[in-house]
C-alpha cells in the first residue's frame, strides 16, 4: 500500500471499490501540467502514509465514465474512498501539507 499505481475501469472495482483500506483516487490527464505535478506530490504522500492509504491514478481521457461518475470537472481531482464510498475530495491541485493534513484527520 501507499504506492501510487494506475488503474483502468476494468480493474477499478477490484482495486478500489473492494479494497479493505482507504483508497485515494487521483483523476488526472497526461496532457495537464497540474496533474503531472500532483502525481509527484502523491508520490511523497505515498511514502509518508505507507500502509494507511492506497493511491491510485485514473486517466480521465481513457476512463471518461469514471470521471463522470465521480463528477470530476477540474483536474486534478482527489477522491478518498473508504469501503467503496466517497468520504472526501479535493478539487484542483493541492500541496502535500494540505493533502496530508486532510487525510490524516480522516484516517
Amino acid at each position: 500500500m501507499g504506492v501510487t499505481t494506475s488503474t483502468t475501469g476494468a480493474h477499478f472495482a477490484l482495486q478500489v471499490l473492494t479494497a479493505t483500506t482507504p483508497v485515494l483516487v487521483c483523476f488526472r490527464a497526461a496532457w495537464d501540467p497540474q496533474s503531472q505535478h500532483q502525481r509527484d506530490v502523491l508520490r511523497q504522500i505515498a511514502q509518508t502514509l505507507t500502509h494507511r492509504v492506497q493511491i491510485v491514478c485514473i486517466d480521465v481521457d481513457r476512463e471518461p465514465e469514471l470521471a463522470v461518475h465521480y463528477q470530476v470537472w477540474l483536474l486534478p481531482t482527489l477522491v478518498l474512498l473508504c469501503g467503496g464510498r466517497q468520504v472526501h475530495r479535493i478539487d484542483g491541485a493541492a500541496p502535500a501539507p494540505l493533502i496530508l493534513r486532510e487525510l490524516t484527520a480522516l484516517l
